[in-house]
């Protein structure tokens, strides 16, 4: 079975058997252009953005083209779960600077999401936006102390890593 055959049956799709049909693409040079136009298709974004993370993790770099895909992608999701990976995938990103504004926009607006994962990381996303981007560290520690106080347990507990791992006091 082929990537596009896994990522088109749908959102539910096992990781297991996301990682059998994506073997046959590791070594692809243009990955990421293969995976990243299934992000905007709500039957297979989850799948394919836990894959783009994945990817991520193991080392895998993504262009500045398509770290704006995927920052672009960050605000037409419709499952809470695709808006998670991508979050859980700013760590390894390079933001351009041309890209730096927009993301501000869409993380400020996840910081309010009914979902608890998806705030503690959109947090990250703050932080790692900061790190890269000096401009926001004033704005992100008042976010992030204000949040310490106003937030659910284990969004606070994602604070503290972030405040730990921070390359800026």
């Amino acid at each position: 079975m082929t990537i596009e055959e896994i990522l088109t049956t749908g959102n539910s799709v096992s990781a297991a058997r996301l990682r059998q049909g994506f073997e046959s693409l590791r070594d692809d040079d243009a990955l990421f252009g293969v995976l990243l136009p299934y992000c905007k298709d709500p039957s297979s974004e989850t799948s394919a953005t836990w894959l783009v993370l994945e990817e991520l993790k193991s080392g895998r770099t993504i262009s500045a083209d398509e770290t704006s895909y995927l920052i672009g992608c960050l605000g037409s999701f419709g499952s809470w779960e695709a808006q998670l990976h991508v979050l859980q995938s700013i760590q390894f990103l390079r933001i351009p600077d041309a890209e730096r504004s927009r993301l501000w926009r869409r993380l400020l607006e996840l910081i309010e999401s009914r979902r608890t994962f998806v705030r503690a990381w959109a947090y990250d996303a703050l932080s790692v936006l900061a790190d890269q981007h000096h401009q926001f560290r004033a704005e992100v520690t008042e976010l992030v102390t204000a949040a310490k106080r106003k937030e659910a347990p284990s969004v606070v507990a994602r604070i503290r890593n972030i405040r730990r791992m921070a390359k800026w006091p």
